[in-house]
């Protein structure tokens, strides 16, 4: 007579292999709802870069009206300081992200020079390698603390230099009184000025 050999009742036994499965399952759903909350955090970030890259191009190309490159640059970055999005730790502007150039319609490309003032590139960032980065809720889980973002704002002058300071008009200006105005106002009219 052979001896029989007696399985463990463990290896038959099924109960709790869905509390098992279950496990797998909320793992994965951890995932995805980190990955979910995550991205929209990183798009409302990458929006609140974007507006403070847009403030401090058109403060650049609204103040370099009589200041210098270098005060422009100076008025840019308070602007996007004062406008940085709240998760940032860093300043998100520096000067060296700040180009003057100019703008070609046709192309529609940016081409920076120096001297040129008549147009203004900013390239706002949240850089991960500086520690700026926008920090995740659930995806420290998979590996990832930081997220990097950058974002671009170009602002053009308009033909007229005029165009920030004074009066403009497609037809003709007239002025009467005893107005005064100043050396940085422009009257400008396309088909004339009349004044008195």
């Amino acid at each position: 007579m052979k001896p029989r050999l007696h399985t463990p009742l463990f290896t038959k036994d099924t109960d709790g292999s869905v509390t098992i499965l279950n496990l797998f399952l909320l793992m994965i759903m951890l995932l995805v709802f980190g990955l979910a909350i995550d991205t929209s955090h990183a798009m409302k970030t990458r929006t609140d870069l974007q507006t403070s890259a847009d403030m401090a191009g058109h403060a650049a190309i609204v103040w370099d009206s009589g200041y210098s490159e270098g005060e422009a640059k100076t008025k840019a970055i308070e602007f996007a300081a004062r406008n940085a999005p709240t998760t940032s730790r860093k300043d998100v502007l520096k000067t060296e992200n700040i180009e003057f150039g100019s703008w070609d319609l046709e192309t529609r490309t940016f081409m920076p020079g120096t001297g040129s003032m008549r147009a203004v590139r900013v390239s706002a960032y949240m850089d991960e390698r500086e520690d700026n980065g926008m920090r995740t809720f659930l995806m420290k889980l998979i590996g990832f603390d930081q997220l990097s973002l950058s974002t671009q704002s170009v602002w053009v002058r308009g033909p007229d230099p005029c165009a920030f300071r004074g009066l403009i008009s497609r037809d003709e200006v007239t002025v009467r009184g005893n107005n005064f105005f100043g050396s940085q106002f422009c009257v400008h009219g396309d088909r004339g000025v009349t004044v008195g």
